[in-house]
């Protein structure tokens, strides 16, 4: 089953703050829910199962799982190179209201010799009634 629905994504990392609101288009395959979008010429897929995985196609890219019962590789492709990280994240936090839900983990990624702290918290909601904006 395929939806239109509103999202809102917040990325953070020791300084770095990203935040998103647009449309996005739901799939839900028996119990996977995937939610594709597109902010400034970059496409994101989160894809929900038994952990989060998430997908960055841009000037930026990556492809990542956010498995707390496992540690995960990652490759992240820049202007300036490839880096190689390992991802090791706590447990998600979900959380379903009367329009949606909202979704959110910490996680690390783990460079050798140093490691960065992030958290994301994706937030999912009915569209019907909205106007162009996302608005009520």
């Amino acid at each position: 089953m395929n939806r239109k629905v509103f999202v809102q994504l917040s990325a953070k990392s020791e300084g770095n703050e990203e935040n998103i609101e647009t449309f996005a288009l739901e799939q839900k395959n028996g119990e996977k829910r995937s939610y594709c979008f597109f902010s400034d010429g970059t496409k994101y897929l989160l894809e929900f199962g038994r952990y989060l995985r998430v997908r960055r196609e841009g000037e930026i890219r990556y492809e990542f799982s956010l498995d707390p019962d496992r540690q995960t590789k990652t490759k992240i492709y820049t202007a300036y190179g490839i880096l190689e990280a390992v991802v090791k994240a706590e447990k998600g936090e979900y959380a379903e209201g009367k329009k949606g839900f909202v979704y959110r983990v910490k996680y690390d990624l783990n460079f050798g010799d140093s490691r960065q702290k992030h958290e994301i918290e994706f937030c999912v909601r009915d569209c019907t009634g909205m106007d162009t904006e996302g608005k009520e």
